[in-house]
């Protein structure tokens, strides 16, 4: 199986290209990001292959050809909610948005595999059906709802050959570095805010891509159930 992970190099999808080489159904790992992944030393690399892109709104011939014959993608490309502040919104609609649908658009046209797997992640606040929210942080969360649609109706019309299925994490934590371990554990703690580790969330897309999707939308609590079962068959072999 072949697996296109966009992003490669953030903090989530670093997770998942490590997750995405153990896994014994994955034979092959598209790293598709604008710079290499660092992986650890005792990570066995054997089955990456690192393509880097200059903007994920052009796919020049060499890209398409190594995203041909995917059978899935896990799309993590986009600017957090904190920092689509710092952003003018027309670069926010660019990275958040348009190359979702830009990419999933060239991926099809490459020639996928059938079906083809195409795994968005959003975010735990985002209903697409919910009425806009005021002020800057209802209109981000707005359009990320608009991209989940968007990326359901190209779906649809594949009927039945291109899969979709939304991803809605919450707060991710991670024990990644010391700064990122205090607050992951300060936010674990805070049982009102929805949060999912690291490795959880990619242990759980993962497993969703390569054995199909249980749900169109995967919420905070699936990922975080599914991930920790994956985990714990990891751990006892």
């Amino acid at each position: 199986m072949k697996v296109i992970i966009s992003g490669a190099t953030g903090l989530v999808a670093t997770a998942v290209v490590q997750q995405s080489l153990a896994h014994p159904k994955i034979s092959k790992v598209i790293a598709l990001s604008r710079r290499a992944v660092e992986l650890p030393d005792n990570v066995n690399s054997s089955k990456l292959k690192q393509v880097l892109i200059k903007d994920y709104n052009e796919y020049p011939e060499d890209i398409l050809e190594e995203l041909r014959g995917a059978h899935a993608c896990i799309w993590t490309v986009a600017i957090t909610p904190s920092k689509s502040m710092t952003y003018p919104w027309e670069d926010v609609v660019k990275i958040c948005q348009t190359s979702t649908t830009t990419a999933l658009h060239a991926m099809i046209g490459a020639g996928m595999a059938e079906p083809f797997r195409f795994l968005y992640v959003s975010g735990d606040r985002v209903d697409p059906d919910s009425p806009p929210k005021p002020g800057p942080m209802g209109r981000y969360i707005q359009l990320r709802g608009e991209t989940e649609n968007m990326v359901r109706q190209i779906a649809e019309q594949y009927h039945g050959k291109v899969q979709v299925c939304i991803a809605r994490p919450g707060i991710v934590t991670s024990d990644a570095t010391y700064t990122r371990a205090f607050w992951g554990s300060a936010v674990r703690t805070l049982n009102p805010v929805a949060n999912v580790s690291r490795d959880e969330l990619a242990a759980a897309m993962v497993d969703q891509v390569v054995n199909g999707f249980d749900k169109k939308v995967l919420a905070n609590a699936d990922l975080k159930t599914r991930g920790r079962e994956v985990l714990t068959q990891q751990d006892q072999g």
